[in-house]
């Protein structure tokens, strides 16, 4: 199976909140509330927008994702470049700035940034309905390994 993109329910960002995020990531900024995601259940796979805008150059926020995968958290920060128009479809350029991941993954870091990469691929341009005519990741930091869980809000 592969990803499919969908929107959480209230139900699952609620369950989601209780259970793997222990503090709001923007708190201080805004209210957050989850948006688009893409879930291989197959394969116990979810990455999730929590918010932020992450364009570079605009927002000093990333958008930050919770990636899930059998059920332990990793926290990426990530920004996109976008270009194009809803009507001739779009470009879109992702920089993985940081991603936070749990101490027991270190050992599986290359499968790790290949579930990432397949994840973000799926994910696209998020929520927005555009024709997407080319996807890359420019810049996929070294994950930063560490604790139980790779959530790095609220420690």
């Amino acid at each position: 199976m592969s990803f499919v993109k969908g929107r959480l329910s209230e139900e699952e960002q609620e369950i989601l909140r209780k259970k793997h995020i222990p503090q709001d990531p923007f708190s201080h900024c805004y209210e957050a509330s989850f948006f688009t995601e893409v879930h291989d259940k197959e394969r116990d796979i979810r990455l999730v927008s929590l918010g932020g805008r992450g364009i570079p150059g605009i927002d000093v926020l990333p958008e930050i994702f919770a990636f899930i995968w059998n059920d332990e958290l990793c926290c990426i920060e990530a920004y996109k470049k976008k270009s194009g128009t809803k009507e001739t479809g779009g470009e879109v350029i992702w920089i993985l700035d940081r991603i936070y991941a749990p101490e027991n993954w270190k050992y599986k870091k290359e499968e790790l940034i290949k579930l990432i990469t397949e994840a973000f691929e799926s994910y696209g341009l998020g929520g927005l309905k555009w024709k997407l005519n080319s996807f890359r990741i420019e810049n996929i930091t070294e994950p930063k390994f560490g604790g139980k869980t790779g959530w790095i809000y609220g420690r």
